[in-house]
């Protein structure tokens, strides 16, 4: 029964290599419209270092993001593809299959956003569109907690934090977690069907002495609708509870 069920796996394994093999493959570099032919066909991409990935089809299909050492990422897109992909430094293959009976048709428009740099602190604010996303990174130098947030103008946005190999770390628009040295890859997406939203990512605990703020006054940060929405002073010393009774008299 064991040597039945490997032999099996064996040929399946064999004729999912085989199948792989013949498909159609094209070399992508971004920006870049690809002609979609066949059942299905690999978008081969080789990059130079980690960058979000925005593939869009006008035609029904099925997405296999293959990445070297990780499962694949598979999703149906019945309305055709409108996708958002963190792509790691070096090889990875996008596998684009029809959907039912039909073939491929029309274009794949592959585009990519470059990292912006994220300091300690409030970074820049972004106007996304609907269906997109940003890709932000920063660096740490020892383990070390590290407080984001996400602000945002709607409260429908994704928050994915990367590690360097494309492994996620956290998720949510205010995340704690605590990070081994390395960089960091955080992704900001939005939904297809919703208006261009604003937002804006911040980081703290990238400096020492620690800057990081509690959970709760990051959360006011995210919440919050105007500029003084969080006012938080590391160094400030919280007054004594008897000699606040004493204002207080």
């Amino acid at each position: 029964m064991g040597m039945a069920a490997g032999l099996l796996d064996l040929l399946r394994q064999q004729g999912i290599a085989d199948w792989f093999k013949a498909l159609r493959e094209t070399s992508v570099k971004p920006p870049q419209t690809v002609s979609l032919a066949g059942k299905s066909q690999i978008l081969a991409l080789q990059l130079e270092r980690p960058t979000m990935l925005h593939v869009r089809t006008s035609v029904p299909v099925v997405t296999h993001f293959l990445v070297n050492g990780k499962s694949a990422q598979t999703e149906a897109h019945l309305q055709g593809a409108n996708i958002n992909l963190l792509a790691p430094a070096g090889s990875s293959r996008l596998v684009l299959r029809a959907v039912g009976a039909d073939n491929l048709s029309g274009v794949a428009n592959v585009m990519a956003t470059e990292v912006t740099k994220l300091n300690e602190g409030a970074g820049p604010e972004v106007l996304l569109a609907p269906g997109s996303a940003r890709l932000f990174s920063f660096e740490i130098g020892q383990r070390t907690a590290v407080g984001i947030g996400i602000r945002a103008s709607s409260d429908i946005v994704r928050s994915t934090l990367y590690d360097a190999n494309s492994t996620v770390q956290a998720q949510g628009v205010v995340q704690m977690p605590t990070l081994q040295p390395g960089r960091y890859y955080l992704a900001i997406e939005t939904p297809a069907d919703t208006a261009p939203i604003l937002v804006q990512p911040i980081v703290f605990g990238l400096s020492k002495p620690d800057t990081r703020p509690p959970y709760d006054i990051l959360r006011r940060y995210v919440e919050g609708k105007n500029a003084d929405a969080i006012i938080y002073d590391p160094h400030a010393v919280e007054t004594p509870p008897a000699a606040a009774a004493k204002v207080a008299r």
